[in-house]
């Protein structure tokens, strides 16, 4: 079993908050400009520990999973989509709700 290396999981979810909360100032206050300034930085940042953890992973997949990188690549992502895909639509079905029955009103 592989083991997960926090550190890294808590930068990435640290610069994935860091992105959600520049682009939630900037939704609120635009005109006057945001004050999370440099926080594009966060987005390289996530990728680039994305990338070294996706590669962590291949590096440590099995030998015969390694010989046919395509066979792998599609399994990688039926298993990220089976992993994601409930939490997007949960998420989906709570905005539209909260649009629905909480904004309704303001807009």
């Amino acid at each position: 079993m592989e083991q997960k290396n926090r550190a890294m999981e808590l930068y990435r979810f640290l610069g994935a908050v860091m992105i959600l909360c520049y682009h939630c100032y900037w939704f609120a206050f635009r005109g006057t400009g945001t004050q999370f300034v440099g926080c594009y930085l966060f987005v390289e940042l996530f990728f680039v520990l994305s990338g070294f953890l996706m590669m962590r992973g291949i590096r440590n997949a099995p030998a015969e999973e390694r010989a046919e990188p395509a066979r792998a690549a599609i399994r990688y992502a039926g298993k990220r989509l089976k992993r994601i895909y409930p939490h997007h639509v949960l998420s989906l079905l709570l905005v539209a709700w909260i649009r629905f029955f909480l904004v309704r009103d303001l807009w």
